[in-house]
């Protein structure tokens, strides 16, 4: 049983997140007849689902444009 509690994580420096944290900024303007752009920015911490010791954090900078018909 004292294996199973170890886990993987004592032989592969590889374990499970126990939490992760986004927050996002966005806005979305009109720019045309029809046509849309957004612009923002996203911060997440612990960002993947396996954790690596030392993992940092994530900080995007998300754009798009789109259009509606």
């Amino acid at each position: 049983m004292s294996i199973l509690r170890i886990g993987f994580k004592s032989f592969t420096n590889i374990g499970a997140n126990r939490n992760t944290n986004t927050v996002m900024v966005a806005y979305m303007a009109q720019v045309g007849p029809g046509a849309f752009a957004s612009l923002g920015v996203s911060y997440t911490d612990n960002p993947s689902i396996s954790y690596f010791d030392g993992q940092g954090a994530s900080f995007n900078i998300v754009a798009s444009p789109f259009t509606a018909f």
